[in-house]
């Protein structure tokens, strides 16, 4: 999702930074204005790589088109027959691909979609892709004139809205439907700015998480935070040269991914 969403506790922003961020948000690609290309980089478990990369391409008339590739590779797993002996070690990937377009369909509204194409491995077991999952969002900034509200905006982001078919073996699966209400506001001051953004997720097994992030930028500086389900996050970024390079730092209590760090380098042409 790239080390800024993911600093400010993994929300969907509705302002565009970085061209990894079209997994959280494809409508926020409609606010680029630049060609950009992204890297982004982390390691979610022991021994795994998660890098992700992508590329965004704004038209004058045709709105915006991106393509983008995640990837999960593990390093070697261990496997164990049903007495808990071990037999040996296999390894496991995951690819997604992404194929996104933006575009504004008036001053106060955008929209945005994914074509998702995905294959995973788990040692000997493959699905290569079964079917396009579909990602859709739609953003309005109502433009008011009050002064603390003039940029306030606000989205919808569905995730698997047509959701990717994944069969390792004779079950097969279909990853989960998720959607998140978005709510950005954005102050500006002679040498700086505030960026405060907060997501509520509703996930198809009624379950619902929380989202918050705050970034403060001065000059060509950035601080970020932010809470995932009040689990805190936080990081930093420069802007330089038409470079954008962010870090965050996210930790996680209960879960096997604990603590991890991530970071990403955009260029913007």
């Amino acid at each position: 999702m790239g080390a800024r969403a993911l600093a400010m506790g993994q929300c969907a922003m509705l302002s565009f930074s970085e061209a990894v961020h079209v997994s959280n948000n494809p409508a926020s690609i409609s606010n680029a204005e630049h060609i950009t290309l992204s890297y982004f980089y982390t390691e979610l478990l022991e021994r795994s790589s998660n890098p992700g990369y992508g590329l965004v391409m704004p038209t004058n008339r045709y709105g915006v088109f991106g393509v983008s590739l995640f990837q999960l590779k593990s390093g070697e797993l261990r496997s164990r027959d049903e007495n808990g002996t071990e037999t040996g070690t296999f390894t496991a990937e995951k690819n997604h691909l992404l194929l996104s377009y933006g575009q504004y369909i008036n001053d106060k509204f955008s929209f945005g979609f994914n074509a998702k194409f995905v294959s995973e491995s788990v040692g000997t077991y493959e699905s290569p892709i079964q079917n396009v999952g579909i990602d859709a969002a739609l953003s309005y900034y109502p433009h008011f004139s009050y002064t603390y509200i003039k940029n306030l905006a606000v989205g919808i982001v569905t995730d698997n809205i047509v959701k990717p078919q994944v069969k390792l073996s004779q079950t097969t699966e279909y990853l989960p439907m998720e959607v998140r209400f978005v709510a950005e506001d954005r102050f500006d001051f002679t040498n700086s700015n505030l960026t405060i953004v907060g997501n509520m997720a509703y996930l198809e097994n009624a379950e619902y998480k929380s989202f918050f992030g705050i970034e403060y930028g001065y000059k060509l500086i950035a601080v970020l935070t932010g809470l995932y389900d009040g689990n805190p996050s936080f990081g930093g970024g420069i802007n330089l040269f038409g470079f954008i390079a962010n870090y965050s730092y996210a930790s996680y209590s209960n879960t096997p991914l604990s603590k991890f760090n991530g970071f990403s380098i955009s260029y913007q042409f």
